[in-house]
């Protein structure tokens, strides 16, 4: 009798330790599996179908009703699977070298293109387009858009900025051009930019896109940058802060939006932060920023990024796919470093996660029944 009461003392201590260490850890209750299958993940269809493969055989899963399709025998039918890719379209036409904004006080403001700066030598005016980037950002049906830069702010200037006047001190702006109609958005930036890199210039030709799920949404962010702040590596200035912005373009470009964040740092950053003698003997000659690495995705108005890296330079704890809680400007753990974004739903709120024999669908929001298509 006394034995089974102190066992069940025992367990019950145990069973307290293992709720406080759950705790501790963080609440995972909200993670909620959807559905199993078995075989690997290949591609979502939309936001409620996707298809996996069992020993070459191609199977279409309803999230809302359970229900189960054979696609091919032999291989996915490219027709029948909707990857969502990256915007690179090439610019149809060349934007204006500059652009006059009026002021509501009777000035004006000239804005230059970034990639299409007029620089000076001597006496001739020449268009830079070293910087240009190689492709648009948004798909062409909405039209294209370009970097603008107003390098003193907002006074009115007639004169040609002088050359790599692009710099953090300077305004920049998204000018969106739809047939005729031309849409000047002013971008937002952290102002707690480093002082060393303020004028260290904005690399625009590694402004990237992700599209969102929604018509005419888009995801711009800088790839390449680096985590920790250096002297040594381009852009130096590192994550903190690191700017996004949300790009909403329309038929009509008087409701075009633009909306900044300023993401906060992860675990990926204190993770760099701890190199030790030995990464950096592993990164030789090259700094270890080098061989770390991110990607992001947008789906359903929500920001997803994959940490990645290469010769050991951060913890496999922190190698895998988050997603940013807008609300308390955290990031949340979605899946490990073998996990790539488009496991994402297209919504953003499941997720596919491969295990050794099976497919989990795990749940990020509501559930597939009380959502739309």
């Amino acid at each position: 009798m006394r034995r089974k009461v102190a066992r069940t003392r025992f367990l019950g201590v145990l069973s307290l330790l293992m709720e406080m260490q759950a705790v501790s850890a963080g609440d995972t209750s909200d993670v909620r599996t959807i559905a199993t299958i078995p075989g690997r993940f290949v591609a979502w269809r939309n936001s409620i179908e996707l298809v996996t493969v069992d020993h070459e055989k191609f199977t279409l899963l309803n999230l809302r009703t359970l229900a189960r399709e054979p696609v091919r025998d032999a291989r996915a039918d490219p027709t029948d699977i909707k990857l969502i890719f990256e915007a690179t379209l090439e610019p149809s036409k060349p934007f204006p070298g500059r652009i006059t904004n009026k002021l509501s006080t009777g000035g004006r403001t000239v804005w230059w293109r970034v990639g299409g700066l007029p620089i000076r030598e001597g006496s001739q005016t020449r268009e830079d387009s070293a910087f240009a980037p190689a492709k648009t950002l948004i798909d062409r049906a909405y039209g294209e858009v370009a970097i603008y830069c107003s390098p003193k702010g907002h006074e009115a200037s007639e004169e040609p900025p002088p050359p790599n006047s692009a710099n953090r001190q300077a305004s920049y702006a998204i000018v969106h051009i739809r047939g005729t109609k031309i849409r000047l958005l002013p971008m937002s930036f952290d102002p707690s930019v480093p002082a060393a890199f303020l004028s260290s210039g904005y690399r625009w030709w590694n402004l990237s896109s992700r599209r969102d799920e929604a018509p005419g949404r888009y995801l711009l962010f800088f790839s390449k940058e680096v985590f920790l702040q250096s002297t040594k590596m381009y852009g130096g200035a590192g994550w903190t802060p690191f700017n996004v912005w949300w790009l909403e373009v329309h038929d009509n470009s008087q409701e075009d939006t633009i909306e900044s964040i300023s993401l906060p740092p992860g675990p990926w950053i204190d993770d760099a932060k701890s190199d030790g003698p030995l990464r950096r003997f592993t990164c030789t000659p090259f700094p270890c920023d080098y061989f770390r690495g991110y990607d992001f995705a947008a789906a359903g108005h929500k920001v997803f990024l994959r940490i990645s890296e290469s010769r050991d330079v951060l913890s496999r704890d922190t190698l895998g796919v988050y997603v940013l809680d807008a609300a308390k400007r955290t990031w949340r753990k979605i899946g490990e470093a073998e996990m790539r974004l488009n496991q994402v739903a297209p919504d953003g709120c499941a997720v596919a996660v491969n295990r050794k024999r099976h497919v989990e669908v795990e749940a990020l929001c509501a559930p597939p029944q009380e959502r739309e298509h």
